[in-house]
């Protein structure tokens, strides 16, 4: 049994205190999973890291995320396809789902967004956007 003792105040919400979320961080570039890793973790969040696009919906299943940030362009299967993959599973209302890219048009975040990704971040993501996506995954797995 995993305990959050970790706490963190959720901006925007008055007075609430919520325990640290699970963040699986998901890119083939280690380098690049393990810099995001360790920002969710300074945040006060529990992280996992996936390196393999293949392993991604196991890796959901163990660990059982609040947030994913998954890298979109990956060899041999596509964050597009995981994404999609990940909602044919869990509604948006208990998985948030973070595209992390290098790509920023419009048309990739509306490529994003008909994947089933909830968000679109600009590689490298800054730590405000990571702080905010964390404290709204929190608060979406509290509502009812």
């Amino acid at each position: 049994m995993v305990t959050h003792t970790m706490q963190a105040l959720v901006p925007g919400v008055a007075g609430t205190w919520a325990a640290a979320n699970r963040v699986l961080v998901v890119d083939d570039n280690h380098d690049a999973a393990d810099t995001l890793a360790m920002m969710v973790r300074v945040l006060g969040h529990e992280v996992a890291q996936a390196y393999d696009p293949e392993q991604v919906e196991a890796e959901v299943e163990r660990f059982a995320p609040h947030l994913v940030f998954l890298d979109v362009g990956m060899p041999g299967r596509s964050g597009y396809d995981i994404a999609r993959s990940l909602r044919q599973r869990h509604a948006a209302s208990t998985l948030g789902i973070v595209a992390v890219t290098g790509w920023g048009h419009a048309e990739d975040r509306n490529r994003t967004r008909d994947a089933g990704f909830d968000e679109h971040l600009v590689k490298p993501p800054q730590l405000d956007a990571i702080r905010r996506l964390c404290a709204v995954a929190r608060v979406r797995d509290a509502q009812p």
